[in-house]
């Protein structure tokens, strides 16, 4: 910001030489002026390059983190969710194995009846 003022006042500066009737002393004092002014407006312009470039490697650097964890959670994700085909139907074909077995059951015990033992 400093640095972007300083250069608009040295061109400000310089634009005086052509407006007016100024002796060759003080043409020479405001190019001095001037060229003093666009020398520090330089610096500082350069002190703001390095601060955006330090801002925008911590942005980077923030962004390769932020996306190294969202990779590991939907890995994680993956593997919370992710289950063997052939394991999942081995499994539900004993389950419905068992279900059968248990209304197999359950349809004895219904034929069941104190008056059928009996007899």
């Amino acid at each position: 910001e400093q640095g972007i003022r300083k250069l608009a006042m040295a061109a400000a500066m310089v634009g005086t030489l052509f407006a007016g009737n100024i002796s060759e002393a003080g043409q020479n004092t405001i190019v001095s002026r001037a060229q003093k002014l666009v020398g520090e407006a330089i610096g500082g312009i350069v002190q703001v390059q390095s601060e955006a470039g330090l801002a925008q490697k911590r942005v980077s650097d923030a962004s390769d983190r932020m996306k190294t964890q969202v990779d590991l959670f939907e890995k994680h994700i993956i593997d919370l969710e992710g289950v063997d085909p052939s394991e999942a139907a081995t499994r539900v074909a004993d389950l419905t194995q068992h279900i059968e077995t248990s209304f197999a059951l359950t349809a004895r015990l219904q034929q069941l009846s104190l008056l059928n033992y009996l007899t």
